[in-house]
Parts: structure tokens; C-alpha cells; sequence
């Protein structure tokens, strides 16, 4: 618990410090771990997007969104923002 606790914190520090790259690896660690709840990984998932989504990687974004509302529809970070790269890529249809 204490380690994943370490790496909770250093990739929030990460996020703070605009480091996505650790913070992307903190997120992925968390998510491939598979001991998260489906809620939470729908959470990890979403975040993971959303930092995607901020560096401009739509396509990789878009794969996290999709996992995120397979596992709980209502996650609504993933649904936001995966229309918001749709409307940014003008992907209407």
C-alpha cells in the first residue's frame, strides 16, 4: 500500500509540475495493476485520456475514453472530452 501510495503522490506531483509523461506512467500503473474497482479504473482511465487529450495524442485519448465508459457509461470526464476532440478534429458523424 505504501508504494502505490509513493506513486500516487509522485504522479500528482508530476501533473502539478506539467511532467504528463509520469504522470501517463503513474495512471497506467495504476490501471495495469488490476486491483481497482471498475468505477476506479473507469476514473484512471478517464484521466489518462484527459492528459492525452491535453498533449494532443486525440487517437490515444479516444482509445482511454472508450475503455472508461465501457466500464461505467456515466464517467463523464470521458464523455466531455471525447466530444470535445470530435468537434476539434471536426469528426461530426
Amino acid at each position: 500500500v505504501q508504494r502505490w501510495g509513493e506513486k500516487l503522490l509522485k504522479g500528482l506531483k508530476a501533473l502539478k509540475e506539467d511532467d504528463y509523461e509520469t504522470t501517463i506512467e503513474m495512471l497506467s500503473a495504476l490501471i495495469d495493476q488490476g486491483k481497482l474497482d471498475a468505477k476506479c479504473r473507469a476514473s484512471a482511465f478517464s484521466f489518462r485520456g484527459a492528459i492525452y487529450h491535453f498533449t494532443k495524442r486525440h487517437e490515444e485519448a479516444l482509445k482511454n475514453f472508450k475503455q472508461a465508459t465501457a466500464l461505467d457509461p456515466t464517467v463523464n470526464l470521458a464523455n466531455l472530452l471525447r466530444g470535445s476532440i470530435y468537434a476539434e478534429l471536426e469528426r461530426y458523424s
